[in-house]
């Protein structure tokens, strides 16, 4: 008879994902190839071996087949399975095994199905393609912190310096997570702030932005933004001492990153933004550029109006008539009316 290499090479990637199991404590519960049902096993997760109740199905595959390494992507063929994926009680994720590399890379599968669906059932995607990024390579020795942790919600426990490749990774998952583990783990190194300043300034990704927002919150007086505990005063100090160098540009970002449709209002993230910049020296100053200046946006020139009216009602009614932006009249007719605008009421 002859050796069938690729149900050979199948179960040498399912060795391996189940040694990598094994090695972090935690439960493989193979399901037999021959049933082609597209799940291998079940993986039940454990923190620090203390069980937890979370399993994971995953369907495995193995070989340069489904690796493209120069372009830096893995591929898992849908075939029929699409539904029962789709429709299964637990979290389905793949993983792409390289055994000389005795390592995984995953992909959640029903979200790629929930985002592709369309293309899917018209079968212009027969594929699920995903990245080679530095969350989703799983090794036996960060298979912990970056897979188990992963479906806890827990941010992993990295070494400053692999937190900062994170945040230099060209793939936003990768950015986030790196922010994430310098936030929780290394915020009292004044690099860390170092790095937040640097990517508010020079990534142009939002969900970077907001998430610095976040962060810097810890050094303004927003009544609504509330915190203490462990490492709250090194926190504070930090951000504190990044919003004082804040200037018109980076007012512009703050600005920029507030939604229309959600705008200023209690529990917002422009309410976040509009705390921050109140901590701004010569705030008035630079809203009022942002404001005359012809060459942004006006949707921000109009947040600025909105917030230079929070701050100094009497100014903007002794200037507002010059700025002819959307929210102008609405807002004269408030202070006129009310002799305030604070939208957190």
């Amino acid at each position: 008879m002859k050796i069938n290499k690729k149900i050979q090479l199948g179960k040498r990637g399912i060795d391996l994902i189940q040694t990598m199991v094994d090695d972090n404590d935690c439960f493989f519960h193979e399901i037999k190839q021959e049933n082609g049902v597209g799940i291998d096993a079940i993986i039940e997760l454990s923190n620090k071996g203390v069980l937890t109740g979370v399993n994971v199905a995953v369907q495995i595959k193995t070989g340069d087949s489904y690796i493209d390494y120069l372009n830096k992507k893995c591929t898992i063929p849908i075939g029929k399975h699409k539904n029962y994926w789709k429709n299964h009680a637990l979290p389905v994720y793949g993983l792409a095994c390289v055994l000389k590399n005795n390592c995984f890379y995953y992909v959640d599968i029903k979200n790629y199905i929930i985002v592709h669906e369309k293309e899917i059932d018209n079968g212009d995607i027969k594929s699920i393609q995903f990245n080679i990024a530095l969350h989703n390579t799983i090794t036996s020795k960060n298979f912990a912190d970056l897979f188990a942790k992963h479906f806890f919600g827990m941010v992993p426990l990295l070494p400053f310096e692999k937190a900062r490749q994170f945040v230099d990774s060209d793939f936003l998952v990768d950015i986030c997570l790196g922010l994430d583990v310098l936030w929780v783990h290394h915020y009292e190194i004044e690099e860390a702030w170092n790095i937040f300043i640097e990517t508010f300034r020079n990534n142009t990704q939002l969900k970077c932005w907001h998430k610095i927002v976040v962060f810097i919150s810890d050094g303004t007086h927003n009544p609504d933004h509330w915190r203490s505990g462990k490492g709250y005063e090194s926190r504070s100090k930090f951000a504190s001492a990044i919003i004082q160098n804040f200037g018109k540009e980076d007012i512009i970002k703050l600005l920029s990153a507030v939604d229309e449709y959600e705008s200023f209002q209690r529990g917002s993230f422009g309410e976040s933004v509009d705390f921050a910049i109140r901590e701004i020296p010569n705030k008035i100053t630079h809203l009022v550029d942002i404001i005359e200046d012809d060459g942004i946006k006006e949707r921000v020139r109009d947040n600025a109006l909105f917030l230079f009216t929070c701050y100094d009602e009497k100014i903007f009614l002794d200037v507002s008539t010059k700025y002819n932006l959307p929210s102008r009249d609405m807002l004269q007719k408030q202070v006129k009316q009310y002799g305030i605008i604070y939208p957190y009421a």
